[in-house]
């Protein structure tokens, strides 16, 4: 089974040893709503994917085919 677009989301934050706070504060929302998107009880935030690709050096593209298509 494919991993959510949350649990993509922790393992690149694992990968690259940031905290949930750390990552929280780089796409400027609360931990605790990053910690629900993770846990798959919260949407991400599609605005805030330009960023998200600038952190992990991501193809935006490659993603949204990926995670963010029906």
């Amino acid at each position: 089974m494919k991993e959510t677009f949350g649990e993509y989301i922790r393992s690149l934050r694992n990968d690259s040893s940031l905290t949930l706070t750390q990552l929280a504060a780089k796409l400027n929302m609360d931990s605790a709503n990053l910690s629900k998107v993770e846990n798959g009880k919260r949407e991400f935030d599609i605005k805030r994917l330009v960023k998200l690709a600038e952190i992990f050096s991501l193809d935006i593209d490659k993603v949204t085919e990926e995670y963010l298509s029906d």
